[in-house]
């Protein structure tokens, strides 16, 4: 960085934080008195801070859709091989900003995760700040409608600040627009002040935001929404490396806002619920050979595959980035809209198909999905890792491909090939490394892909499916309550409570991981696991299957934890035949492989992100992160 430092310096001294402080929106081409005027055209100016939020699953709001620092690949999730990720793994995130200047080359795309959230946030602040200062402007408001846009701009403003918290840290916390003559070098605030004015901001939104829209507003935030930010927002200022002397008081409001959450969704919000998805367990796969073990999509899972496809709105999702139509043509095709084909290059090759992939799923990741028996694979002696793909928890069919999977494109039946040598001799998706610029970990994801789904036109097939891309769900208020609960108590009860009104908790620690559980019919968490030396690892474990591939969750967990140091070599499977059918059920033998080429190297420093040079130069008082 030190290089080009003085090059960018010079570049950008007309530039500044102004450009994203003081944004002036709609405001720049329609007169504000117009724009104010009405309640109508105050709305619209407020619903661009929606198109503001950013969701690391659904980025085609910024540089065309393209994000090949997708969250997934940074954690121990998935892994690609695309040209921006050499940055990535050697831990150099400052060296993204040079592309960003074209110093290395004009490819921007791949700096999308370290400047769409500042960028975009600072600009959904000023929109937030503009609304609530004007609200009293539109002479044909009505007080019902001035409480509706104030919760939303409440809401806006404080997750705005979110996005850039959990990835840079402590802002300015501005509740003004500012004026752009005047000075713009204020001091950052630290963590825990920034977390804290959120939580304010949360509160505000609940206050007035109503419990549910009419049906042309649906989607839009209600008052669940306000309390499930605010829940994320303590349990993460209580977590080690933003709380690392750990104030068990920071771990006690943190439990007390996920039971206030749970306790107002079941009690208060008739519209959403953890869904009963309980079935899913009776999916089966007890071998290779039962009915489902092969199919694209399993019936008696499909309950918990609607919170994501196929439903216009799952009662489980509090907020989410919707889409009625995902088509599979031009810029807008599949890839755009979910982790599954984030990235362009690479194939997996199906029989008598070919598909552009992308992020494929870890072996590390894989591993973490439990027996049905409730027994991590390395506890559980039925386990067979040349059988690995029976009798697993249900959400693993909901979220992974594997070899052999029936994944029809379009109309077609299409058997996915993710093995090195089949029984003919012949290479199954062709990985090498002249085909393909990355090894294939032998899976894929289907957690957002539905059944027909291409992202190719030729493919034809079904190109109109709804796809909920979640930023906040039921399932979170359980596993932050689990989380915080036992943390609270120091580790040492994982039947500890708090409630956050006085008249008891709805739950225990324990009592809430397992309601995550059961409700996909997995059983109450072991009894060797019910001691304080391994619950910890399992309510983590369980955050990891149940939010995978989802908002970035298991990234910002693994930041939040302080682990980075527990992902940095990254394993996936070869899968080659063997006719030895008693030894290797399938057909293939598994051998787990370390794919040394996406070996990660962090250091503290990367436990949060570079801040874009050109704001740290032009004022001194916004200082740089530590390490940058």
């Amino acid at each position: 960085m030190r290089k080009y430092f003085i090059f960018i310096s010079l570049v950008v001294l007309m530039s500044s934080c102004e450009d994203y402080l003081d944004q002036r929106e709609i405001t720049d081409s329609i007169d504000e008195t117009e724009v104010f005027g009405s309640y109508y055209n105050m709305r619209r100016y407020l619903e661009d801070g929606y198109t503001k939020l950013y969701l690391v699953d659904a980025t085609e709001t910024f540089s065309s859709g393209k994000n090949h620092t997708h969250v997934s690949q940074f954690s121990d999730e998935g892994s690609t091989n695309r040209d921006r990720v050499p940055e990535f793994k050697s831990g150099a995130w400052m060296e993204y900003f040079g592309y960003k200047y074209n110093i290395f080359g004009d490819n921007g795309n791949g700096i999308v995760e370290f400047t769409a959230p500042y960028v975009l946030g600072w600009q959904g602040i000023r929109i937030a700040n503009r609304t609530i200062q004007e609200i009293n402007s539109p002479k044909d408001i009505t007080p019902e409608q001035q409480e509706q846009l104030l919760g939303q701009a409440y809401f806006i403003r404080a997750m705005c600040y979110f996005q850039m918290l959990e990835r840079f840290g402590g802002m300015p916390y501005f509740t003004e627009p500012l004026d752009q003559n005047s000075y713009l070098g204020y001091e950052r605030l630290s963590y825990q002040e920034t977390a804290a004015k959120i939580v304010e901001d949360c509160e505000l939104a609940f206050q007035y935001l109503p419990l549910e829209w009419d049906s042309d507003n649906i989607g839009r935030p209600v008052k669940s929404v306000a309390l499930a930010l605010k829940s994320r927002v303590l349990l993460y200022a209580a977590s080690k490396t933003y709380n690392p002397g750990n104030d068990l008081t920071k771990w006690k409001e943190a439990a007390e806002a996920a039971d206030q959450l749970i306790k107002f969704i079941e009690n208060e919000d008739p519209y959403h619920e953890l869904v009963d998805a309980s079935n899913a367990i009776n999916a089966r796969v007890s071998s290779v050979n039962d009915a489902d073990y092969a199919e694209p999509e399993i019936e008696s899972i499909m309950d918990y595959r609607k919170i994501f496809l196929y439903v216009t709105r799952s009662p489980e999702t509090l907020f989410s980035v919707y889409r009625e139509s995902v088509r599979a043509s031009g810029g807008n095709s599949w890839k755009r809209y979910t982790t599954n084909l984030t990235y362009y290059s690479g194939k997996a090759y199906l029989h008598n198909n070919t598909l552009t992939t992308s992020l494929s799923p870890n072996e590390n990741f894989v591993e973490k999905y439990e027996t049905v028996n409730g027994l991590a694979i390395t506890d559980d002696p039925d386990y067979n890792p040349q059988n690995p793909y029976i009798k697993r928890d249900p959400r693993f069919y909901n979220s992974i491909i594997y070899n052999g999977v029936n994944w029809p494109i379009g109309s077609t039946d299409n058997i996915v090939e993710l093995y090195e040598v089949g029984s003919d001799g012949t290479s199954g998706d062709e990985r090498t490394e002249t085909n393909t610029p990355y090894p294939h970990t032998g899976y894929m994801m289907r957690k957002y892909w539905a059944k027909g789904g291409s992202s190719s036109v030729a493919d034809g097939g079904p190109r109109e499916v709804e796809l909920n891309i979640p930023y906040f769900r039921v399932a979170e208020a359980y596993l932050n309550y689990a989380e915080a609960a036992f943390e609270a108590s120091g580790r040492g009860n994982i039947n500890a409570a708090y409630s956050s009104d006085g008249t008891g908790a709805a739950y225990t620690a324990l009592s809430a991981l397992n309601k995550v559980r059961n409700r996909v019919g997995m059983p109450d968490l072991h009894s060797m696991y019910q001691n304080t030396n391994r619950f910890m690892d399992r309510v983590r474990n369980e955050r990891g299957i149940e939010f995978c591939f989802e908002g970035g969750h298991r990234w910002f967990d693994i930041l939040r934890w302080h682990m980075l140091d527990q992902i940095t070599k990254t394993y996936g499977i070869h899968l080659t035949w063997n006719d030895d059918i008693t030894t290797y059920p399938t057909g293939y033998r598994f051998e787990k492989y370390e794919i040394e080429t996406l070996e990660k190297t962090f250091t503290d420093k990367n436990y949060f992100y570079p801040i874009d040079p050109e704001e740290v130069y032009q004022y001194p008082e916004f200082e740089q992160n530590p390490g940058w």
